[in-house]
């Protein structure tokens, strides 16, 4: 080893040091974890969407990482910022964390799992939707991930609400049922099939509302969507062209008559008149 490497592995054990004793420091290590976590993994630095994603309070990610101002900075902006750039590699390397490690797999899963039971209540939240497909991307499958996914399903109104909140939606979808294909579950494929069949039935029930946007998702995953034709009551049917009819009839214009000219369009203006007048005095 040359005395530049001896140098810098002295440095980085210093560093390292310097790392522990200050999360050592944190009184709710597991929440301060769970922030640093999600901020790595996910690659979004943004408290509020943060916060939203982990259901907590406001406030509650600059709490968790107070203390760690050498290192971490929560900025006037609401983003995270890693002052040292070192830290995050030390956190993601078990021999150089130790009991602060943050091990991908087990971190992906905790965040699936959450996903699945925070949409199972009704959420609306946008920005995690690709999130939970890198999850999917880089997990290992388990017994409480296939029960997740068997019992997860999007709601009509989540839909129609994603698809106008976010353009992308579509192709997040079609890229969420990608993920679930690529588990290995060794289920002939049934968390997949029921995924796909779900959003089949759903879009089936509001097809008209999305059907420009389905290109990648009908083509990737094979749905073939059939839309329940509406049972029409015939007479009804009747009664409103008749309305329909009735209604143009009245709104046509009257055509114009044009009288003849000369002696004898004089005359039939003059037994008009007289008809006009008989009426008159009739009514009379």
């Amino acid at each position: 080893m040359t005395a530049d490497q001896d140098s810098k592995t002295v440095t980085r054990l210093a560093q390292d040091r310097r790392y522990r004793e200050l999360l050592e420091q944190r009184t709710n290590i597991d929440l301060t974890l769970r922030v640093l976590a999600y901020t790595i993994l996910a690659e979004n630095e943004y408290i509020p969407n943060i916060e939203e994603f982990l259901d907590l309070p406001c406030n509650s990610v600059i709490n968790a990482l107070a203390g760690l101002a050498p290192i971490v900075v929560c900025g006037t902006n609401k983003t995270i910022h890693f002052v040292d750039d070192a830290f995050p590699d030390f956190l993601l390397d078990e021999t150089r964390s130790a009991k602060f490690y943050i091990d991908w797999g087990v971190w992906h899963a905790k965040f699936s799992h959450h996903y699945f039971e925070r949409m199972k209540t009704g959420a609306y939240g946008t920005h995690e939707l690709s999130l939970i497909t890198f999850h999917l991307q880089n997990i290992n499958s388990s017994q409480q991930l296939h029960e997740d996914i068997l019992s997860f399903a999007y709601t009509l109104d989540q839909l129609s609400y994603l698809s106008h909140a976010y353009e992308g939606l579509w192709d997040e979808v079609s890229d969420f049922l990608t993920a679930v294909k690529g588990l290995k579950f060794d289920d002939n494929d049934e968390a997949y099939s029921l995924q796909r069949d779900r959003m089949a039935s759903l879009l089936a029930r509001d097809f008209k509302a999305f059907r420009g946007q389905l290109i990648s998702l009908v083509a990737n995953h094979n749905i073939h969507l059939r839309v329940q034709p509406m049972n029409v009551d015939r007479s009804s049917r009747k009664k409103r062209a008749e309305r329909v009819f009735w209604n143009k009839t009245k709104t046509r214009p009257m055509p114009k008559t044009v009288m003849p000219s000369g002696p004898c369009g004089m005359l039939i203006q003059r037994r008009g008149k007289y008809l006009q007048e008989r009426a008159r005095q009739h009514h009379n």
